[in-house]
C-alpha cells in the first residue's frame, strides 16, 4: 500500500551559479539511480532544501518524513544555511528515533553535532583516490570485524578519534589509521566517508547498509 511507502529526506549541496546571484541547492543524477537500486519501491525520498533550523523542522512534519540522508558536498562553514538545515535534521532525528545515514561531510556533520571534532587528512591519500577500509566494529548478520572492503574517497576533512559523550562507535577505519565510518546501532545512525553513489557498479555491500539503517533489514 503506498501510505506504507517509508519517506526518506535527502540533504543536499549548495552551488553558486557564475552567471546568476543566486545560490541553488543540487543532488547528483547518480544518487537517484542508487536509492532507486538499492531501496527499490520500499521508499519515496523527498529533496530537503537549505532553509534554515526552524523552517526545516516544519518541512519534516510536513512532508511527514520518516528518516534522513545527509549528502555530500561542501566544507562545513562553508554555507551556514546548510549547515543549520543538517543540524535540524539531526536533532529530529535524535529527538524522535529517526534512522539518519551521513555520507562523507554528511558523517562530518554527524560528528560534529555529536561534539566530535573536524581535522584535515593527508589529501594525497583521500581526495580522488581508492583505497582499502577495515571493519572495526561488527553489525550483527551484516558485517565482521576484521573484513576488508575498497571504497572510493574524496574528502580534505576527516574526523579526530576522540572520546564522545553519544555511544557512537568507529566502525571502519582507512589503512592510515583514518575513520571512515561510524555507527550508533540501537538508534540507527550511520555515517561514511565514502560515496556509495559514485561507486560504478554499486557496492551491495554498501546497499546493505543502507537498507539497515533505513529499512531495518539484516541479510
Amino acid at each position: 500500500m503506498i501510505e506504507n511507502i517509508k519517506k526518506i529526506g535527502i540533504s543536499m549541496r549548495v552551488l553558486e551559479e557564475i552567471n546568476y546571484d543566486e545560490p541553488r541547492d543540487a543532488l547528483a543524477h547518480n544518487w537517484h539511480q542508487f536509492l532507486v537500486w538499492a531501496l527499490g519501491n520500499s521508499v519515496s525520498w523527498i529533496l530537503i532544501p537549505n532553509i534554515g533550523k526552524k523552517k526545516t523542522k516544519v518541512f519534516i512534519h510536513q512532508q511527514q518524513l520518516t528518516g534522513f540522508i545527509l549528502s555530500g558536498g561542501n566544507d562545513i562553514g562553508e554555507y551556514p544555511i546548510r549547515d543549520e538545515t543538517e543540524t535540524a535534521l539531526i536533532e529530529y532525528a535524535m529527538a524522535y528515533n529517526f534512522p539518519v545515514i551521513g555520507v562523507c561531510r554528511g558523517l562530518q556533520m554527524l560528528w560534529k553535532n555529536f561534539g566530535g571534532q573536524i581535522i584535515p587528512v593527508n589529501t594525497g591519500k583521500h581526495i580522488a583516490k581508492r583505497h582499502r577500509v577495515k571493519i572495526t566494529e561488527p553489525i550483527k548478520g551484516l558485517l565482521r570485524r576484521g573484513l576488508e572492503i575498497e571504497v572510493n574517497s574524496f574528502h580534505g576533512n576527516g574526523l579526530l578519534a576522540t572520546e564522545l559523550t553519544s555511544p557512537i562507535k568507529l566502525f571502519a577505519h582507512a589503512d592510515d589509521g583514518e575513520i571512515e565510518g561510524v555507527i550508533w546501532q540501537e538508534m540507527k545512525v550511520l555515517g561514511m566517508m565514502w560515496h556509495p553513489e559514485r561507486e560504478l557498479p554499486f557496492s551491495n555491500l554498501d546497499k546493505k547498509l543502507f537498507r539497515w539503517a533505513l529499512l531495518g533489514e539484516v541479510s
